[in-house]
């Protein structure tokens, strides 16, 4: 790839002030900022329950796209000699007058400005297309749909992305997103998830689009939790005892027949993520109650719960595999250890995470079994973010997503002391070089020191006055830094998800024994940390 100049096109300029709400700004004037800004927010406001619809009938397909052959993969414009596309008028995407290239440098040898979509950059999406954007190349933003407020708030603030071009995805034309893309004027590398939201878009996108992509085939296993489980289970990897329940009886003949001693059954919504709605229920009205609280309510990714899973209680510890992959090739870029605890009477509230080596032979036993779980799942491309129980007998599913680590990226400045490296530079580079992507490590090796990120958890609900004891955590040996905590008057909550968290800290330190201890002091300040106004 080489370096160009940027070319003037007069089609979209979306700058992303990671701080909902978007910001949308022109470089022709105010009034196109009125009308990019006025479509955007539209876009965000809508509620579309189509999300789910279904996207792997590919038949009636018409589009051709070019294919750029230095590269197999790659869609190209059909002609170097691009003519600038009038403002579009539609609900589905904000308007592409003008578009901004001051961020993308890097062109291909007829000077079309290299491309990478990212879908849905919320939370660590955000993080990637910042990333790209550094790098030197254009980011293209689709909006599989409705984003809730909620999540629109999971994205750092300190974050700022120019986006050439934002469109929204209508999962009843899709193809119109199609038609969209191959308008524009770049040459398009790849395309990446940025949330949990995206996976599905972004399989039909780059399948449509003949990009490196996982297929349509199972989209859906790699979405439905349930549909997961089996899937893996039909290709011979170990996966919990589990059954997709729509009424109370199917719940209870799947408890006759699982017949657990103590009882301990999990339920929680078939799709979902940050242990949204997922409890550990130890009686049968414990289970119907939760079972009644799930059904036919919304979740925090904005879908309506119409199916639940209960699964078997699998005993053992908790661990993240973190994976990135190029044409099914895959590397672990990062072990971590859950510190998941009960809180507030839920059963599985983040606390934290810590480092673990992947020379440790628990290190070697999770990354071999999630490469089975890729490999069955059919995730080729992209990154992976899995998570592992460690029982007795092996390792078992909890589930996967097809895209990186959440929590705002802030495992980066953790990773990056721990390893060298974080998944969210290995997913830029698995989808930019092969060069870069094979000088990766299979699996990522011994800590150069230990990390725990420390999840802060909120024993009160209330309007914010203050944070207590910041300076007395910032002057402990193994501090890095703070990561998204709340400000005076900001309203939170009693922590009982990831939605509900307020902020972390990143420890890190060549002594685990100190890294400890002043996980143990933290955790004592924390008790009276957050101040509510009275």
């Amino acid at each position: 790839m080489s370096s160009s100049q940027p070319i003037r096109y007069v089609p979209a300029s979306n700058t992303q002030s990671n701080n909902a709400p978007i910001n949308t700004q022109t470089v022709i004037g105010v009034i196109g900022g009125i009308i990019a800004g006025a479509a955007l927010m539209g876009a965000y406001q809508k509620f579309s329950t189509k999300r789910a619809a279904k996207q792997s009938n590919n038949q009636h397909l018409t589009v051709k796209p070019v294919i750029n052959t230095a590269r197999p993969g790659v869609f190209a414009p059909s002609s170097p000699a691009y003519t600038p596309r009038k403002p579009v008028e539609s609900p589905h995407i904000a308007p592409l007058s003008p578009i901004n290239l001051t961020g993308g440098q890097l062109s291909d040898e007829h000077g079309n400005h290299y491309a990478v979509i990212v879908v849905d950059p919320i939370s660590t999406g955000a993080n990637v297309a910042y990333c790209l954007t550094q790098r030197g190349y254009c980011v293209i933003r689709v909006l599989s749909g409705y984003v809730s407020p909620t999540l629109m708030n999971l994205i750092d603030p300190s974050i700022r992305t120019d986006f050439v071009a934002t469109i929204d995805h209508d999962s009843s034309d899709p193809y119109k997103t199609i038609a969209d893309i191959q308008a524009l004027p770049f040459t398009i590398i790849g395309a990446i998830s940025g949330s949990e939201l995206g996976i599905e878009v972004t399989d039909f996108l780059t399948e449509a689009l003949g990009l490196p992509t996982n297929g349509t085939e199972l989209t859906n296993a790699r979405r439905d939790k349930y549909q997961m489980g089996e899937c893996v289970r039909r290709h011979g990897v170990r996966a919990c005892k589990q059954a997709r329940v729509t009424s109370w009886h199917q719940v209870q003949a799947f408890v006759e027949d699982l017949r657990p001693q103590p009882f301990e059954v999990i339920i929680k919504p078939i799709r979902s993520s940050g242990s949204d709605h997922v409890y550990l229920c130890t009686s049968e009205e414990d289970l119907r109650k939760r079972f009644d609280e799930i059904i036919g309510q919304q979740n925090q990714l904005g879908f309506v719960n119409d199916a639940v899973v209960v699964q078997e209680y699998l005993r053992g510890l908790e661990y993240v595999v973190d994976t990135v992959s190029r044409n099914g090739v895959h590397k672990v870029v990062a072990l971590w250890e859950y510190d998941k605890r009960q809180f507030a009477g839920f059963n599985f509230v983040y606390f934290g995470m810590g480092s673990i080596s992947g020379n440790s032979e628990i290190g070697k036993q999770l990354a071999a079994y999630t490469v089975r779980v890729l490999e069955a799942l059919n995730i080729r491309e992209g990154a992976g973010h899995g998570e592992v129980i460690m029982t007795p007998t092996g390792p078992c599913l909890v589930e996967i997503g097809a895209r990186c680590h959440g929590c705002e990226g802030t495992f980066m400045p953790l990773a990056d002391r721990v390893w060298g490296y974080n998944q969210v530079d290995a997913v830029v580079a698995a989808t930019v070089s092969q060069e870069e992507f094979d000088a990766l490590p299979d699996v990522c090796g011994d800590e150069n020191e230990y990390g725990f990120k420390i999840d802060f958890v909120s024993p009160v609900t209330g309007v914010l006055d203050h944070v207590a004891y910041t300076k007395e955590i910032s002057a402990l040996p193994s501090f890095v830094q703070f990561d998204v905590l709340p400000k005076p008057g900001d309203h939170i909550k009693v922590t009982i998800d990831c939605f509900t968290a307020v902020g972390s800290v990143t420890l890190c330190h060549k002594s685990k024994a100190q890294v400890e201890k002043d996980h143990l002091k933290i955790r004592e300040w924390e008790k009276t940390m957050f101040v509510v106004k009275k």
